[in-house]
């Protein structure tokens, strides 16, 4: 298959025993092409100096394209990981990378936890308390995702799920669902430890890749969090920075533990 580098150009196939070139497209809405890529799905991909943007054609070619990334500079050469449904985007005006992932995946933009109704209020997971969660996913894809299907899972077999799964019927383009109705919900049996649990957001769903499957862990605290800390200064100023041996704070670090420690332990 061969694109060019010319105003409105074809995309073209050429028959290797004859040597003879097609025009499958005869003319592009955009041309100045500089990268062309199939990907595990049949999706033929083209990148346009014309906008900086990345069209995706069906195999047959007998529906019009859709835009499927923009904001490139200059985009050339492509390259798609089949592994991670990833397009490669060099920049040749900006000199950068653009990594665009094509599987249609619903992307995860909020969630909380609230012991507002079973428990004492004050936000935090703790024993004999039962929680709620709720979700909220975008469709950033460009076509509609169906059947997006979620179960919720903990690392604890002493965590019950009271309320473990939450269903969407379609996600349009650009859309969002949430499961404020229907919250997730599990409950903390009395006596727990206080520890860092790991919850897993188990998704299916379907899209224009066919069916695909993925897996985001939440982090989150029950009750307080011993955590040491550390004099990064090296200035040995140590009352700024512990209130006592072991002491236990009141800060939950929930969200991914990303963090980093330096200078003097």
């Amino acid at each position: 298959m061969l694109v060019g580098f010319v105003p409105n150009a074809p995309i073209q196939a050429i028959d290797l025993p004859g040597n003879a070139i097609y025009n499958i497209v005869p003319s592009t809405v955009d041309g100045n092409f500089d990268g062309v890529y199939c990907d595990t799905n049949g999706f033929i991909y083209t990148s346009s100096y014309v906008g900086g943007v990345v069209r995706r054609y069906e195999n047959t070619f007998t529906e019009d394209p859709i835009v499927v990334s923009t904001g490139h500079s200059g985009p050339s050469g492509l390259w798609y990981n089949a592994q991670g449904y990833t397009l490669a985007v060099p920049n040749f005006y900006s000199d950068r990378l653009d990594l665009v992932s094509f599987w249609g995946k619903p992307e995860l933009r909020d969630y909380g936890f609230s012991d507002d109704v079973s428990g004492n209020g004050n936000g935090w997971v703790e024993a004999g308390e039962t929680i709620k969660m709720t979700v909220e996913y975008e469709n950033t894809h460009a076509a509609t995702v169906t059947d997006l299907n979620i179960t919720l899972t903990c690392d604890k077999v002493e965590i019950s799920m009271i309320q473990g799964t939450a269903n969407f019927a379609s996600i349009p383009p650009g859309g969002t669902v949430n499961n404020v109705a229907v919250p997730f919900e599990f409950s903390v049996p009395e006596g727990f430890e206080e520890m860092m649990l790991t919850f897993s957001l188990n998704m299916t769903w379907n899209s224009d890749y066919g069916p695909k499957a993925n897996t985001i862990p939440i982090y989150k605290s029950t009750g307080r969090v011993p955590i040491m800390l550390v004099d990064a200064s090296g200035d040995n100023s140590v009352s700024e920075y512990y209130t006592g041996v072991g002491k236990t704070v009141s800060v939950l670090y929930d969200m991914r533990m990303n963090f980093q420690c330096t200078g003097k332990t």
